[in-house]
């Protein structure tokens, strides 16, 4: 994988080897130090790593054992361990649960537990941990409140894209609904939907328009 000048390969035995740019000790060698080839990350050597997270300053491994470790810049609390201190090398987060994907995004984390449940922690801006909260902080993983049982996720700088299955029904009282943002895990149309939409002269902001629409109705429903 490759994030803003640094990168990161993990190895068919569970070794994770990064290299490139170290801002905020971002590659996990206990350092800030520019490395100019992949250099065996020592924290998680008699670790077996089964999938690594890069995002812009901080990374999230997850190991075969269903353990989650986290490093780099932790401005808002997305490296998960309670507090915003940075850490330049891989610390494991302490919590009782067993997980089976991660993701990170520009200041956000994300891991999908082995029971389908969805955690979410660090910058809460624009509703990007799908908590129903615009601001704020979410220093540790914190379960995603939806009946929805995820079994992969992946994410961008700012959202997050989810395979599960359930019935998608919002879990807070949102009033108003903010066009700009999807609070909560949010089920777009179908295929066949996007087919039809491709197939006519809507725009994509006709589609847009159409996605709030169901959210509000969503939610006065309830």
């Amino acid at each position: 994988k490759r994030q803003d000048s640094y990168s990161a390969a993990l190895t068919e035995f569970g070794k994770l080897w990064t290299w490139g740019a170290n801002g905020h000790g971002r590659l996990g060698h206990g350092d800030r130090n520019m490395v100019l080839a992949p250099k065996l990350i020592e924290t998680l050597r008699t670790e077996n790593i089964s999938q690594i997270a890069i995002g812009y300053n901080h990374s999230m491994a997850l190991t075969s054992r269903g353990e989650l470790w986290t490093w780099g810049a932790n401005i808002h609390g997305e490296l998960g361990h309670g507090d915003t201190w940075r850490s330049m090398i891989p610390k494991k987060i302490k919590i009782d649960q067993k997980f089976k994907h991660i993701a990170v995004g520009l200041q956000t984390s994300y891991a999908v537990a082995d029971s389908g449940e969805l955690y979410s922690w660090g910058d809460c801006g624009e509703g990007r941990l799908g908590n129903a909260t615009l601001e704020g902080k979410v220093l540790s993983p914190t379960k995603v409140e939806t009946s929805v049982s995820f079994s992969g996720l992946s994410s961008g700088q700012d959202f997050v894209v989810g395979i599960g299955q359930g019935e998608v029904v919002p879990p807070y009282d949102l009033p108003d609904i903010n066009e700009d943002e999807i609070l909560f895990p949010f089920l777009p149309e179908s295929i066949d939907d996007i087919e039809k939409t491709g197939g006519s002269n809507e725009s994509s902001e006709q589609v847009e328009q159409k996605r709030i629409q169901e959210a509000k109705r969503r939610v006065e429903a309830r």
